[in-house]
């Protein structure tokens, strides 16, 4: 698939809403909302784990779908 179709619309939003109220806004008009996320590893590391965690459940709520990955590469 090209990176560019004809009728595809983008509009940059500067300072405006959330990333999950505009992906929950979205699946809310019938857009189809799939997300591949990283779950991170956990907060007590300092990492994000929960926020992506809730963000993912969020837009699940909306009727989207997001999956949570945490598949690293090994040194």
């Amino acid at each position: 698939m090209p990176a560019w179709c004809e009728g595809n619309r983008a509009e940059p939003l500067i300072h405006g809403s959330t990333v999950s109220e505009l992906f929950c806004a979205a699946a809310g008009r019938g857009v189809v909302v799939k997300g591949l996320m990283w779950r991170s590893h956990p907060d007590k590391l300092q990492y994000s784990e929960e926020e992506n965690e809730h963000l993912g459940h969020v837009i699940e709520q909306a009727g989207g779908e997001v999956l949570l990955d945490q598949r690293v590469r090994l040194a």
